[in-house]
Formats: C-alpha cells, structure tokens, sequence
C-alpha cells in the first residue's frame, strides 16, 4: 500500500530530528520516504505471512486425515458385513419374486397339489394356483421362508444404506481434504 501524506510528512520529520539544523538534499529526502515505503511494504508482507500461517494452522488436516482413516476403516466393515450376510443368507435372497428356499417348499407342494377336490372335482390348473398362494399362509413352514425373505431383504437393504453412508462420509472428507491441499497449494505459491 502507498504511504498516506501523513507517513510521507512524518517519514521527513524523522529525517529532520537525526539530522537537526541540517539543510536536507532531495535526495535524503527520497531516501527517507523510499525507506518508509519499503518498511511499510515488509510490515504488510509479514502480516500476510502471519496471516497466511494463522489460516494454515486453522485447516486442521492432520484431524481430517484421521477421518478419514476412520471412515475408510467403517465403509469396510459395511462392507464386509454386507458380504458375510450376503453369504449367510443367499437361500433367501431375491431381487424379484420369491426367493430359492420358497421357490424349493412351493415346487414340494406342488407335487403334493391333490388331484381331486373334496367333491371329487378333478383340479385345474387355475385351482392348482389358487390352492398353492392359499399355502402361503397355510403352511407354517413356507410361511416361516416368506418371513425370512422378508427379513433378510430388510436387513440386507439397511446393510447397503450403512455402506452407500459409509462411502458418502469418505466421499465428503476426501473432497474437502482436496479443497485444503489446493488452500496449501495457493498459499505456498503466493
């Protein structure tokens, strides 16, 4: 910043009590009015500096880095968990429809449709349909399946949102320890 007259008039006087009684050269007087620029200028450059490391000190890395440790270690356990239950549970996993172990009880009984009604109907195949749904809630054992699908759809839907928040959580970290190192990068280069 340029000195004000007020900085140029007291940069001369200054001048004039080193040097009293002294008829002072315009070239003292640049002189003078030079120095009191250049300290004005090393004034503004340290406090740019100390301003420059107060702001270096306030990016706080070393505590984000942990975060950041600690929320890889956390998407990796989702993870895992999310593949050990996987594993634990494939029988009754599905992405549509019902799941393998009911798929296996309902072909069973399937087989065991009876042939004829109570009346001695012979069965059709819209009977044969209407008798295996009315297993579904009959039958304790594909019932229990039908619970367990359920279950484990649940669960394993609540271990993927653990994981997909896991990684949002690195995700963000890592991102704002990107906006930091780029902060250090223009600090370090101005």
């Amino acid at each position: 910043m340029l000195l004000t007259p007020e900085q140029i008039k007291q940069a001369i006087d200054e001048l004039h009590q080193r040097k009293p009684g002294k008829i002072l050269h315009t070239a003292e007087i640049y002189e003078a009015i030079v120095k009191a620029q250049y300290n004005e200028d090393m004034k503004e450059v340290m406090m740019e500096i100390e301003e420059k490391i107060r702001i270096l000190k306030s990016l706080d890395t070393r505590n984000l880095i942990t975060a950041i440790k600690k929320y890889e270690d956390e998407l990796e356990t989702a993870l895992r968990s999310a593949a050990s239950f996987k594993d634990l549970n494939r029988g009754y996993l599905s992405s549509t429809g019902d799941c393998q172990e009911v798929k296996k009880i309902l072909a069973e009984l399937n087989a065991q449709t009876p042939a004829t009604h109570e009346g001695g109907k012979k069965f059709t195949l819209a009977d044969k349909e209407i008798w295996l749904q009315r297993q579904r809630t009959d039958n304790q054992e594909l019932a229990a399946a039908i619970a367990k699908q359920k279950d484990t759809a649940f669960l394993l839907e609540n271990n993927e949102i653990k994981a997909d928040m896991a990684r949002r959580r690195l995700a963000s970290a890592i991102a704002i320890l990107s906006l930091k190192t780029q902060q250090i990068a223009f600090f370090a280069s101005s």
